[in-house]
């Protein structure tokens, strides 16, 4: 019954404040072409790419009339690395770094080339599973904020 009552409050909350999710609820004057990925890792490649598609797709279903129209090459690069260890040598805090080189081009010309670097400091868990998990969430969310950079920068250009 408790569950219930704070589901309820929640829901009102969030209904009442005009929750909307950052990507999905833009009209973007411009469509994307192409998008052409590559790095290192494969999974922070097609979240990027994942994010970028889902909030384009949804808005410009026969809608490229009169959009302008960019195809993107991006080079991402992972890092991960440790900053703290303890008396015995173990990690202690880890940095997880995400470096996206992005080339805009419009109508097979380059117009603008934009690094955007993006990391996360974490502390040491001691389920690995647990770490595991944790470091693919704090993947996935710096994949999706480079993504609304990706998109603030399109709609600036």
């Amino acid at each position: 019954m408790i569950k219930f009552i704070k589901f309820i409050i929640i829901f009102s909350i969030l209904s009442g404040c005009g929750y909307s999710p950052m990507l999905a609820g833009k009209d973007y004057p411009f469509t994307l072409n192409s998008i052409k990925i590559e790095g290192e890792k494969k999974k922070i490649n097609s979240l990027i790419q994942n994010n970028l598609n889902n909030s384009i797709s949804k808005r410009t279903k026969g809608e490229k009339i009169n959009k302008i129209q960019y195809d993107l090459e991006i080079f991402t690069n992972f890092s991960k690395s440790v900053l703290s260890n303890d008396s015995k040598g173990d990690p202690t805090t880890f940095e997880q770094n995400i470096e996206v080189d992005v080339i805009i081009y419009k109508d097979g010309k380059k117009i603008k080339k934009v690094t955007i670097k993006k990391k996360n400091s974490y502390n040491n868990l001691n389920d690995k599973f647990e770490l595991k998990k944790y470091e693919d969430n704090l993947i996935e969310n710096l994949c999706y904020n480079i993504a609304v950079r990706i998109m603030n920068i399109l709609s600036n250009v």
